[in-house]
């Protein structure tokens, strides 16, 4: 992992540009049909949390991701990107293979929380993140051109998206815990996650991120 970060090569080719092309699409989707349904649940989780407006604009986009990604919604039972899909899927079934194999993994995404091992790249946007919950280590690309760029012994938390080939993506606002509070969020998220986890894999329990942010939030508002 750690001789991959002088040689990954960024978004090289036509998949990943359709890759993004359809992250676009589903925003896109997630806003003209869902806009209503999204700004009520917005409101009601952020009351629910009872804090700021400052801080509910910092973690705006990340739940914007996670309502569109990860929480069901309607009879059904099914997420926005789900409905979007189905939506498409006469369009989506023609894409190049490898994009639908991506197209399927982000059916499975939970913003997580991931520690910053590795920062040295030449352009100062990939990254070496290990997941808190699951373990591994994830080659990332961080755009830092909207937001400050990680530190090394951070933690970030938010939204990583697969992409063709063994990295991911973390679009816009990225949550930074700083080096002095990591080891303090981590002693209360983890027990709170697996006292409430209904399942082992982090990825099965996207559920209890808005509360994971919440416990997160509340460390940081005591600095």
């Amino acid at each position: 992992m750690q001789g991959q970060l002088s040689n990954v090569v960024l978004f090289p080719d036509i998949v990943q540009e359709e890759l993004f092309e359809i992250l676009d699409e589903i925003f896109d989707f997630a806003m003209h049909y869902y806009s209503r349904t999204i700004v009520n649940k917005m409101e009601r989780l952020i009351e629910g949390m009872n804090i700021s407006k400052e801080e509910g604009e910092r973690i705006f986009q990340q739940l914007f991701f996670w309502q569109t990604f990860c929480s069901p919604i309607g009879l059904e039972q099914i997420t926005i990107y789900q409905r979007y899909l189905l939506r498409n899927k006469a369009n989506l079934r023609k894409r190049n293979v490898t994009v639908q194999e991506v197209l399927v993994k982000w059916l499975h995404l939970n913003p997580g929380f991931y520690m910053v091992e590795n920062t040295d790249h030449s352009n100062g946007k990939v990254f070496i993140l290990n997941d808190l919950f699951e373990g591994n280590s994830k080659l990332t690309y961080i755009n830092s051109k909207n937001t400050r760029a990680p530190k090394r012994g951070e933690m970030i938390t938010g939204m990583l998206f697969p992409m063709a080939g063994d990295y991911y993506i973390a679009l816009k606002g990225i949550l930074h815990i700083p080096i002095p509070l990591v080891k303090k969020v981590s002693s209360k998220i983890i027990p709170h996650y697996e006292i409430n986890a209904t399942s082992v894999k982090y990825k099965s329990n996207p559920q209890l991120y808005p509360s994971l942010l919440q416990i997160t939030l509340d460390i940081l508002g005591e600095v």
